[in-house]
């Protein structure tokens, strides 16, 4: 096999770091947009429909025509429902009342609940460091999503942080959809059309919201940049590039930052607390995940 240039592989290892930066301080972006008064599912859709437009120009010029069945758009229409409107229809919902660093851990949560269901659907029996991870977790999550403490900024964190379970959920239905699609046709196609159905699922929920009623400040557009450009649209391309290059098993150890930027971004620039036993949580859940991470190269 090949030697990787020592080049590349650093270039991809900070290409990954960047990506899941980008994703934990997505949690801080959302927080702010939502203390500056726009409702949840229009500023979803606002970032979803910058996202559906500037995926629906790279079909348009992609030199690749891909065919797709019924069958494909009917896979495409129900996981851009789960992956998209109702993940963020949870995690916007959420992150409105906890902070961004409840947030964000409780979403690190996702691998270890996608580990444990694919375990009770395909009947695997769990190994002993699998078991150890789920549990580490599970009392991570408790202690996070117990915790009572309000303030302006998180008015009501159980609630809060509960909503961001549904969110938990509404992921790992869209992985097991994904996993379908990605046996059908290519990442870039399946993503592209699960952001433009996502957004056209998202529309109803804006108007509800009456959104277009909205005026949003100008200095509110950054944050929406950086949430459908960077977030959205960049970081999971770079993603997908360091785990054809040096492996699922190196990218995926990268997960464990995407919580601790999250609580630095929060800390720093939206300057939120957390109790002491919301960090036990925290330290917990990202030990769970280093724990998963270790099994696997094992």
């Amino acid at each position: 096999m090949k030697e990787l240039n020592p080049r590349i592989r650093i270039f991809a290892n900070l290409l990954v770091l960047f990506s899941v930066t980008s994703w934990g301080l997505s949690f801080v972006s959302m927080k702010a947009i939502l203390l500056a008064g726009i409702p949840p599912m229009t500023m979803t859709t606002i970032r979803y429909g910058i996202v559906a437009c500037i995926f629906s120009v790279v079909l348009i010029f992609l030199k690749r025509k891909k065919q797709l069945s019924w069958m494909d758009h009917l896979l495409l229409f129900f996981s851009g429902m789960s992956g998209v409107a109702l993940y963020f229809w949870f995690e916007a919902r959420g992150i409105g009342y906890t902070t961004a660093s409840n947030a964000s851990i409780i979403i690190a949560l996702i691998p270890i609940v996608t580990a444990l269901t694919t375990s009770i659907l395909h009947r695997i029996h769990l190994r002993l460091w699998q078991i150890l991870s789920i549990g580490i977790s599970f009392l991570g999550a408790y202690f996070i999503v117990s915790a009572q403490g309000s303030s302006s900024a998180a008015p009501d964190p159980l609630k809060g942080n509960l909503l961001m379970l549904g969110a938990v959920g509404c992921w790992v239905l869209f992985t097991f959809l994904a996993s379908h699609l990605h046996s059908r046709m290519d990442t870039l196609h399946a993503t592209a059309w699960q952001s433009i159905y996502g957004f056209f699922l998202l529309l109803p929920f804006a108007i509800l919201e009456k959104g277009y009623l909205v005026t949003v400040p100008r200095h509110l557009w950054s944050h929406f940049l950086f949430l459908s450009i960077v977030c959205s649209v960049l970081a999971f391309f770079f993603y997908n590039y360091t785990v054809k290059v040096i492996g699922v098993t190196v990218v995926s150890t990268y997960v464990n930052f995407i919580p601790v930027a999250g609580v630095v971004g929060g800390y720093f620039l939206l300057h939120e607390t957390m109790s002491p036993l919301q960090w036990v949580g925290s330290l917990l859940i990202v030990l769970s995940l280093w724990t998963v991470n270790q099994g696997k190269k094992r």
